[in-house]
């Protein structure tokens, strides 16, 4: 009996024993390889690190480098600000869905993008213009006066906010071409409600076309617009009596200056200040959305 004992109590000590060499083993597996395997570790941290194209520290993908650390490119479905106007399949904002030629202030269906990641407006058409009626040729005095503007009403000859080519047709009348006797730059800008988030807005700039002016239609003028937003994509179609633009860009724009644009005078007239008129067509679906024009003769 005391032999067993004794053998009891020689067997217990090794059993602990055992216990704490398996527990510290386990311990020292648990915390082997403390690295990690995950590749994406490292990228934002600003530095250029194995496995990383470019690492320009933020998490943004509309730049250069994007927020996995891979080189932007045409093809890779993220819009890079400045340089892409869309990417595969992603337009940016877009009123519709998929993005049409309506987006863009043209007639037709669904536009696409192509292998240049620029916006393919090919298969869109003109916006409409109504058949020009003939009228006579604004007289040339040697002398010219400050045109008179008559009181807006439908048949003044210009197209203003509460107007259409439906119910004032007379307005919509395009002459024929006058000779240009000057320039005068119309500057456009918009405020927009604080605290909205519009990232597509479109402005219809009417003018008087017997005293006004632009070369071509549709988007022949382009050339003409300046002082556009910054990384925006801007579309233009002129009507020969009203000019629509249209200007889509993420983040969101901005109260301010909006555009301006270069007008031919004709020959013998002045302008005013009721020679033109400007609406907000289109505001992202937010309300409040205005804008105002001033003008100056170059």
């Amino acid at each position: 009996m005391r032999q067993a004992k004794l053998r009891l109590q020689l067997h217990i000590p090794r059993f602990l024993v055992a216990l704490a060499l398996i527990h510290a083993a386990m311990l020292g597996v648990s915390g082997c390889g403390g690295g990690s395997s995950d590749p994406f570790v490292h990228c934002g941290n600003g530095r250029l690190d194995p496995g990383e194209e470019c690492d320009d520290g933020n998490p943004l993908d509309n730049d250069g480098c994007l927020s996995t650390c891979v080189l932007a490119r045409c093809g890779d479905g993220f819009i890079e600000t400045g340089v892409e106007q869309c990417d595969s399949h992603n337009f940016g904002a877009c009123k519709d869905e998929p993005c049409a030629c309506r987006d863009f202030g043209r007639v037709g269906g669904p536009v696409s993008c192509a292998t240049t990641c620029q916006v393919d407006l090919s298969t869109c058409g003109a916006t409409f213009t109504p058949t020009a009626t003939p009228t006579p040729t604004p007289v040339v005095s040697s002398t010219p006066t400050p045109t008179a503007s008559p009181t807006p009403a439908c048949g003044d000859g210009l197209l203003e906010s509460g107007e259409s080519c439906t119910t004032c047709p007379a307005d919509c009348q395009v002459p024929p071409p006058c000779t240009v006797g000057g320039v005068q730059t119309a500057e456009v800008a918009i405020s927009l409600p604080n605290g909205s988030n519009v990232t597509r807005a479109t402005v219809f700039l009417a003018y008087r076309p017997t005293i006004l002016g632009l070369p071509g239609s549709g988007s022949a003028p382009a050339g003409r617009i300046k002082n556009k937003p910054t990384n925006s994509l801007f579309t233009v179609n002129d009507l020969d009596y009203a000019l629509q633009v249209t200007a889509s860009r993420s983040p969101q724009l901005a109260s301010g200056r909006f555009f301006d644009v270069d007008f031919d005078i004709c020959q013998g007239t002045i302008p005013t200040a009721d020679d033109l008129s400007c609406s907000v067509t289109d505001c992202s679906g937010v309300g409040g959305c205005t804008c105002a024009v001033s003008s100056s003769r170059q």
